[in-house]
């Protein structure tokens, strides 16, 4: 009787954190950026409201009805929470191999200086990414990739809001190309206005973004 009532509490509860979390990322998929950036910022916001959850830093299985974070060992979102961090905000992701890069920052996102940056693993690499966007000018919708520089030298040039950087290229085996992942190739000429840079290796590679 007692893991039946338990069971029926659970279900009962209305905020279940891998919901929230995987609605977050088709919201993100599907380019409704500010409605997914909120309903992950919610949950992180409850999470870390410690006097109504009543629980350590991190993502719980489900909030009861006061708020109270339960089973925090027992759910999947904190992974489905990192993955559509790095995936969709940050947009850094392999597609058949090579990288892409496709940024899905809002303007609260930047800091002071009008950068965003981390650093992730990728075939057997570790690339430090850094998105700069001055004076913090461009929201998400009014900004796009203008320029990629590779190990600073100028890699390519304008594309649109993502960029598909072959892996064959960053292991320095291919005159440099870019694509918009549609399987195009194309070389771009256009100044910077925005930028962003990748690390790997002694390879630097830097982006830019332009309304």
């Amino acid at each position: 009787m007692f893991w039946i009532c338990l069971w029926r509490k659970k279900k009962m509860v209305r905020f279940f954190s891998h919901m929230t979390v995987m609605y977050a990322n088709a919201l993100y998929q599907r380019g409704f950026v500010k409605e997914g950036y909120r309903a992950l910022y919610t949950l992180l916001e409850q999470a870390m409201n410690t006097p109504v959850s009543l629980m350590y830093p991190g993502i719980p299985e489900y909030f009861d009805a006061d708020g109270k974070g339960k089973y925090p060992y027992l759910t999947g979102a904190a992974s489905w929470y990192m993955m559509t961090m790095v995936t969709q905000i940050f947009g850094f992701r392999g597609e058949w191999g090579d990288l892409v890069l496709e940024p899905k920052i809002l303007l609260r996102q930047f800091d002071e200086s009008g950068n965003y940056s981390a650093q992730f693993p990728f075939r057997g690499q570790t690339y430090a990414v850094v998105y700069q966007n001055p004076q913090k000018r461009k929201n998400m919708g009014d900004y796009r990739i203008t320029e990629v520089w590779l190990d600073g030298q100028r890699y390519a040039g304008e594309t649109n809001t993502g960029i598909c950087i072959p892996f064959a290229v960053l292991e320095g085996k291919e005159k440099p190309y870019t694509s918009d992942c549609s399987g195009i190739a194309e070389f771009y000429h256009v100044l910077l206005y925005l930028n962003c840079g990748i690390v790997l290796g002694s390879y630097r590679h830097s982006a830019g973004m332009s309304g």
